[in-house]
């Protein structure tokens, strides 16, 4: 799939859960879904072998990411939630060619800290299965942990903005990725 079908695919997914969204509140207790894009950054050197020869690649660079999540609130404070993210694209140097691709599937509790009514601030950890796809050939998979902090403003008892910055560790690369999302509660 192309990076603008991905992306249209999730606008039209969060568009239409707009539709379904309604009873609790967004910021309160219930389930909700949601979809954002973001910038993912990568920054690590990484040495591999060719032929026997030891390189070091330095993946070194930034992508637009995606993400889908569905999630429960338990109360005001304390939450879980599901995700798939789309980690971008990302150019390697010292390697000629060379692309590694991320996705990931994962899960995080998340806690939560009201300060008004519309706005909350919060803390999500959690673990995640990352797919990580080498251009020159391979794909890695690992579990490790994420961990992120955020905010939420409440623009409607059942739709509100979430931008936040998560942390994706993975054995080959780590990803930061800093996401503006929507979020439909029901």
């Amino acid at each position: 799939m192309k990076p603008i079908t991905r992306t249209l695919c999730a606008a039209l997914v969060c568009a239409g859960a707009a539709g379904v969204a309604s009873g609790a509140q967004a910021a309160g207790t219930g389930f909700y879904v949601g979809g954002g894009l973001g910038v993912g950054f990568t920054g690590k050197t990484v040495t591999s072998s060719i032929g026997g020869t030891p390189v070091n690649t330095s993946i070194d660079d930034e992508d637009l990411t995606w993400k889908l999540f569905a999630g429960a609130n338990l109360n005001e404070y304390i939450g879980f939630e599901l995700h798939y993210a789309d980690l971008g694209s990302h150019k390697t140097r010292g390697a000629p060619n060379s692309k590694v691709s991320i996705d990931s599937w994962g899960g995080s509790a998340i806690l939560s800290m009201p300060l008004g009514n519309e706005f909350s601030v919060f803390a999500k950890g959690g673990i995640h299965r990352a797919s990580v796809n080498l251009k020159a050939g391979g794909t890695e998979r690992n579990t490790d942990w994420l961990g992120g902090l955020g905010g939420k403003y409440s623009l409607t008892d059942n739709v509100a903005l979430r931008g936040e910055w998560t942390h994706y560790a993975t054995k080959r690369v780590d990803v930061d990725d800093f996401s503006l999302s929507v979020v439909f509660g029901f």
